[in-house]
């Protein structure tokens, strides 16, 4: 699964909430042009701000398509995730 493949399933599920970006970035505190650029792949998302956007949007790896995934992809996000909240 590419990159902007990820990111339009968070605006998808961003805008089926009718969550605005604005509202997005101030529950991650940051501005609203920072998750503007964050959402449209023009700035870095660290693996801690994406599991903080899943979070608020409730998205599961489940909500992302496992086809394009593929299995060795979604078993390392996962084991990712699961070091990541481990650490927390």
């Amino acid at each position: 699964m590419k990159k902007e493949d990820f990111l339009e399933v968070i605006k998808s599920k961003r805008e089926v909430l009718k969550y605005s970006q604005a509202e997005i970035a101030a529950k991650l505190g940051i501005q609203q042009s920072q998750y503007g650029k964050l959402e449209n792949g023009k700035s870095e998302m660290t693996l801690e701000k994406f599991v903080e956007i899943c979070n608020i949007l409730n998205l599961k790896i489940s909500d992302f398509d496992n086809e394009k995934l593929g299995e060795s992809h979604k078993e390392e996000i996962i084991n990712k995730i699961k070091n990541l909240l481990n650490d927390l």
